[in-house]
């Protein structure tokens, strides 16, 4: 019955640190207004005055987007971060 304790404990250990790891490579970059939409590639413009470029349907230029990102593990650089969602309104679209 110890042996399986400490496995149980192990176990929720490595979850925690994988939850953990997690938040650390992903951010949310907020009230970014789509500046151009040409076909199905969509321009936004965050509030530092940096420029993303991602695939979607359904947006405007004007429109003010959240976007959900991921870091690729590079925290000297943001130019390489991916776009994995964006929110519009209330919810979470997936990147195609």
């Amino acid at each position: 019955m110890r042996r399986l304790g400490m496995v149980v404990i192990a176990i929720v250990m490595v979850g925690l640190f994988c939850f953990a790891s997690w938040f650390e490579v992903h951010y949310t970059r907020e009230d970014c207004t789509v500046v151009s939409y040409i076909e199905d590639v969509v321009t936004v413009e965050d509030t530092c005055g940096y420029t993303w470029e991602f695939k979607a349907d359904g947006l405007e230029v004007g429109d003010v987007v959240d976007l959900k990102m991921y870091t690729n593990h590079t925290d000297s650089t943001i130019f390489d971060d991916e776009i994995t969602d964006y929110r519009l309104v209330a919810d979470w679209r997936e990147v195609e």
